[in-house]
């Protein structure tokens, strides 16, 4: 890189890790609203059978927030600000790539 160059950032990875944060957010926070009304009715803890019970729908909803949610927003988050900080593209840097 020359000074004053424009660097072109790629923000295709980030950009695939955003997408999937917000899907597994709206799955996995969706799914924590359907156990909230599960433990205030009891009533509809066999909604889909025995598989919408608490005990089947607790371990995706803990799963989807913590694992695609929450990693993939810190991943979606260094894809992004590592190539600003370090200014250099992922296209330049196999080395991001590679410490991620």
């Amino acid at each position: 890189m020359q000074n004053g160059a424009q660097i072109e950032y790629d923000y295709s990875v980030a950009k695939a890790f955003t997408f999937a944060t917000i899907l597994f957010g709206i799955i996995g926070m969706t799914i924590g609203v359907v156990l909230a009304f599960q433990l205030a009715f009891p009533e509809l803890n066999y909604l889909a059978g025995e598989y919408g019970t608490f005990s089947r729908l607790r371990p995706l909803h803990t799963n989807g927030v913590a694992f695609g949610f929450a990693l993939s927003g810190i991943f979606a988050g260094w894809y992004y600000i590592s190539q600003r900080v370090l200014k250099v593209s992922l296209k330049e840097s196999p080395f991001l790539m590679a410490i991620a």
